[in-house]
């Protein structure tokens, strides 16, 4: 054999490892992101013990690899469990959320539009005022919050509207509003079809809260009857 084919013999097999070792690690990052992801998606929402160490994991790992979107994962699910456990604490809600918010607005909204969609902004925002207006008793802050979410729903997003103007009117009421908040609430009533069973008994429970408060009893009744009537039905 030539010295010239030796030479591309032992070209093709250097050519050959390196691309094993690099498809080999490629590989085993592709592995990691999908735990990270699968482990999100199992413990999101939820402030057991487990859901902490298996959000700090997801933290860790996701910093180690630099993967914002299990970054971004880990910090909001880390501010909601630090606001709805039982020692909740509000300077780790807010700790948590300026981490989330400050790495959000490193995304570029062209390139990183896929991301952006991923980690649902509205419903983000949406829990954050949740947190400061009903677990915290600050309603003003709430609201500023829940403001951010009007720009981010999508046209035609139905149930996300009425989500919103629900946790508007909602603001409305722990200000003994109940005026602002029939306004706000009661134009929704003719876009509850096909908005889902739980949403629109949200609604309803809403409107009729108010009427309640109000004193008017004609107006309430109908509406916690139609209350009792879906949920048997569920």
């Amino acid at each position: 054999m030539s010295l010239t084919k030796i030479r591309n013999l032992i070209t093709a097999f250097i050519a050959l490892l390196f691309y094993n070792f690099f498809y080999a690690q490629n590989n085993e990052v592709l592995i990691d992101l999908r735990e990270v992801d699968s482990l999100n998606k199992l413990y999101y929402g939820k402030h057991s013990e487990d859901a902490y160490i298996a959000h700090h994991k997801n933290l860790r790992e996701s910093l180690k690899m630099q993967y914002p979107k299990g970054i971004v994962s880990a910090y909001k699910s880390l501010m909601w469990y630090h606001g709805v456990n039982k020692n909740s604490n509000l300077d780790s809600v807010l700790y948590y959320a300026d981490l989330f918010e400050s790495k959000v607005a490193t995304f570029n909204i062209k390139s990183d539009s896929l991301l952006i969609k991923s980690i649902q902004l509205p419903q983000y925002y949406l829990n954050k005022g949740q947190l400061l207006s009903h677990a915290f008793g600050l309603p003003e802050q709430g609201l500023e919050s829940y403001f951010k979410v009007y720009p981010l729903i999508p046209e035609g997003d139905i149930k996300l509207s009425i989500a919103y103007n629900i946790s508007i009117a909602e603001i409305y009421y722990q200000k003994f509003q109940y005026d602002k908040a029939l306004r706000v609430l009661t134009p929704l009533l003719k876009d509850t079809i096909g908005i889902g069973s739980f949403t629109k008994k949200r609604l309803l429970k809403n409107i009729s809260a108010n009427y309640v408060q109000k004193d008017i009893a004609e107006k309430s009744y109908p509406l916690h009857k139609e209350i009792l009537n879906l949920a048997i039905k569920d």
